[in-house]
């Protein structure tokens, strides 16, 4: 997997504000998303919408984050 988005995001403006940019890396597994066919590769707030809390712990334990 990829982190598709990050070359929108510059690591120098993150810092001048005293902030950590991280991007997760990891293979989700597919879950429901409005019924239709799976979309892999959204946001963290997709995983949000669609999962129990339960469900989006493990998925973050199973991925690791870079820098």
């Amino acid at each position: 997997n990829t982190t598709v988005g990050r070359p929108l995001y510059s690591t120098t403006e993150f810092r001048l504000q005293e902030m950590d940019l991280r991007f997760i890396r990891g293979e989700l597994p597919e879950y429901r998303q409005f019924g239709g066919p799976f979309v892999p590769g959204l946001s963290i707030i997709d995983v949000l919408m669609f999962n129990p809390v339960e469900r989006i712990q493990a998925m973050l334990q199973a991925c690791s984050l870079v820098e």
